[in-house]
């Protein structure tokens, strides 16, 4: 096991080093993500237009950066971030051979949000094609970028990879202050059929 500083790597952290350690505007000691004030993000007329930010596919030695954005989305909703969780969820993003994630960045490299989640292929039937169907984990946009359409940017990355991928339909909680660009991009409520049950609901109720 490869040690940096005073940390030892898992053998997935250790795949995407030496060349892609932490972005040191990124990660402080301790794992905390920082947000670069808002003139990091301006472009030559005072705002982010297309050209100030980059959408593409992440990269094994994005590895950090997804889990510092994860970081910064738990620490928003108010949950508390255990130490060694960043190399924790990084390593479990990097072992997740079925999930998709995009990644939004400024020029200098700095990830700005991400969209990911997991691709799910139906089997064969007799009466229906053997379709697809993609679930969204995650869209997140640092606070700092807010406002610049990057959320956008991102689905429609997602959406253009979806249709050369085959994939029939995407589904997604939408959270109430983002629904509104999910309704925009042409989500909707999915049919009367759909129905959902959680496992763990189940299980309280049978123990009582």
């Amino acid at each position: 096991m490869r040690v940096v500083g005073d940390r030892k790597l898992s053998r997935e952290t250790r795949s995407i080093m030496p060349g892609h350690q932490r972005p040191r505007e990124l990660i402080l000691p301790g794992a905390s993500p920082v947000c670069l004030p808002r003139r990091a993000l301006m472009g030559h007329a005072g705002g982010m237009d297309g050209d100030g930010f980059t959408v593409r596919e992440a990269r094994p030695s994005d590895a950090f950066s997804v889990g510092a954005l994860h970081i910064q989305d738990e620490r928003e909703q108010g949950h508390a971030v255990p130490p060694g969780f960043l190399d924790a969820l990084s390593d479990a993003w990097l072992r997740d051979r079925a999930r998709r994630t995009w990644v939004a960045e400024d020029a200098r490299g700095r990830p700005l949000g991400m969209l990911h989640g997991t691709r799910v292929q139906r089997l064969p039937s007799a009466h229906r094609p053997a379709d697809a169907w993609f679930h969204v984990s995650l869209l997140f946009v640092t606070e700092d970028a807010r406002g610049y359409g990057i959320g956008q940017r991102l689905l429609e990355a997602l959406l253009a990879w979806a249709e050369a991928d085959h994939v029939s339909r995407v589904q997604l909680n939408a959270v109430p202050e983002a629904r509104t660009l999910y309704e925009r991009m042409g989500f909707g409520p999915p049919s009367d059929r759909l129905m959902e049950l959680r496992v763990s609901d189940r299980s309280r109720r049978g123990a009582g």
